[in-house]
Formats: C-alpha cells, structure tokens, sequence
C-alpha cells in the first residue's frame, strides 16, 4: 500500500543551481532548510536539471543538513537526453527505454545521496515509448527498493489517425470514424495483480501484443495482420510472478464482446 505523502506544496528545484540561482552549497544547505522550515517537504527534482549538476549539489547541501531524510520525499524525473560538456550525447533526444530509466534512477540516487526515490517520473512522453518498457524499468526498481511510490491507476489513450481508421464508418459504429485504438484502464488493485476494463489488445493475440518496434521480422504474418479483430472492448485480469533470479512468468485472462474496437452496436 502506497504511504507515503507530499507535502501540499513542491518546491521545484531546476532554478536552484546551473540553470538559474547557481546556489552554492551553503546557499542551497539553507535554501533547503527554510523551505523544509516552511512546511514544503518534498523536492521535485530532474536528472537533466543544471545540465546534469544540480541534483548532486542538492545531495552535497542535504547531507549537511539535520534533516532526516524520513521528513522529506525526494522525486526526480528522467527519459531526456541532453547535449552537455558532461554528456556524451551528439544529439538531445528522448530516451525512455528499460535500460535508461533505471541507470537514470539510480544515478539520482547517487546523486542526492539517497538509497531511494520517493517517487520517479517520465520527464516528457516521447512518441516511440514502449509502456511494458516503462513497466518492466519501474518493477525492476521497485523489487530493490528504490523506488517505492508508483501509480496503481493508470490509463492508455491510443488513437488512430490513417486513412483506414477514419474511413472506417459502418452501421456497427454509428457511421462515425473508428479513431479509437486503445482506450483503457489499468488498476493494480494488488501485489503483481492487475485489472484493465476497456478496449485494447488481446493478450492472446501475442504477435499482435508485441510492439512493432521489438518485432524480430520485418512484419506481422499477412494471416495475423488481416485475420484478426485487433482490438477489442473488455476486462482482462493479469498476474505476474517472479520464480527466481530472471525467470517471470506472466498469466493473462480476457473477457470480450469478440467484435473488434469500436463497435458499440447491432452486434446481439
């Protein structure tokens, strides 16, 4: 069960170093100590802020402090990559892939001298994300720890912007374009539980499951690309389990209406 609570106000801290105030570090030390002073416990930080300095001049300047780290909720953000003395990077993009997320996590905890996150963030959502990737990062960090506050509700909104989606009008959907793709919500109502209502892809489908992008052939199968109903409107139940080091095991169950994504009526 999620515990912990931000304070109703968050002092942001991209300003406090490079990028603005450039405190030094008994200005930020007391920058903190007043801000903690005034009833503002938590601290919104981001790996990129001050091109990549400002959360270990926070770290250096909170550990002089008296302050538990019990009092104070530290969140960070991450998935942007920039062009820094400090970076390696040719080009700033996102990058918001598994292996990413968590070497970016746990370099903030290095940073801000922490052994965890109390909440972390996807700085910006980038058009080629992969959500089981989000996913698989964020349990990872979870199960060690460190990072132990996460959304149990979540949602998925997918639309479809082609020539075969909005002309895809019949008597089934009220004669309107099919511009819906996933329209879906997630609950982890439990531990390594989860319920999704609403309309997405069919977790028996596998080859339709896995992301275009992670495919090893260049294509679907014609069979599955055109025998098949896509999406469709219902309720699934997923688990997951963990039988050692780095076997996960993954059941999925799914109750639809079996008429494809967007069919709302005529279908008795």
């Amino acid at each position: 069960m999620n515990t912990t609570k931000f304070s109703k106000l968050i002092a942001g801290t991209m300003s406090w170093g490079a990028w603005g105030r450039h405190f030094n570090s008994i200005d930020m030390q007391r920058q903190i100590e007043n801000t903690v002073g005034l009833g503002i416990s938590t601290f919104d930080h981001a790996d990129i802020y001050g091109g990549y300095t400002t959360e270990s001049a926070f770290g250096a300047a909170f550990s002089k402090t008296n302050i538990s780290r019990s009092r104070v909720q530290f969140i960070s953000k991450c998935g942007i990559q920039l062009q820094t003395p400090n970076r390696s990077n040719r080009l700033k993009h996102y990058d918001c892939s598994k292996n990413y997320i968590i070497s970016s996590a746990e370099a903030s905890l290095k940073h801000l001298k922490t052994a965890y996150l109390d909440l972390l963030l996807i700085h910006r959502p980038s058009p080629l994300m992969d959500p089981h990737d989000i996913m698989e990062a964020v349990q990872h960090l979870k199960k060690e720890g460190k990072i132990i506050n996460s959304p149990k509700l979540k949602y998925k909104l997918e639309l479809g912007l082609s020539n075969r989606d909005i002309s895809g009008a019949n008597e089934f959907n009220r004669n309107t374009p099919r511009y819906i793709l996933d329209a879906v919500i997630m609950w982890e109502f439990s531990k390594n539980w989860a319920l999704w209502a609403g309309q997405t892809k069919l977790p028996g489908n596998v080859e339709r499951v896995v992301s275009s992008a992670n495919l090893q052939l260049i294509d679907r199968s014609l069979l599955n690309s055109r025998f098949n109903i896509d999406r469709d409107l219902g309720i699934q139940i997923r688990h997951k389990s963990n039988l050692g080091g780095t076997f996960l095991m993954r059941e999925k169950f799914a109750i639809s209406q079996g008429e494809g994504r967007n069919v709302t009526e005529g279908n008795e």
